[in-house]
């Protein structure tokens, strides 16, 4: 039950995960007539943005999955220790 509850924990921290502009954006730089330079601006200060997010929910999804194998590991030694 305790590994179930890591791996949903993973998943939550995960589903934050970021991967370019959302058509949104993209629409509202196409309405508001953005010179291209402008747009190319935009896109890299929020890619640049994502990625720091990015990297902060990687870090949270590595402890998590750390944690899982450490209760996992010792899960298999504790069923394993009568056979040895």
């Amino acid at each position: 039950m305790l590994l179930v509850a890591f791996v949903v924990t993973a998943g939550v921290f995960a589903n934050r995960w970021e991967s370019g502009p959302d058509p949104g954006t993209l629409a509202q730089f196409v309405t508001d007539d953005l010179s291209a330079r402008d747009v190319e601006i935009e896109l890299a200060t929020k890619l640049a943005s994502q990625i720091q997010d990015n990297e902060k929910i990687l870090e949270r999804v590595k402890v998590t999955v750390a944690l899982e194998l450490a209760v996992a590991t010792v899960g298999v030694l504790w069923l394993l220790t009568p056979l040895l």
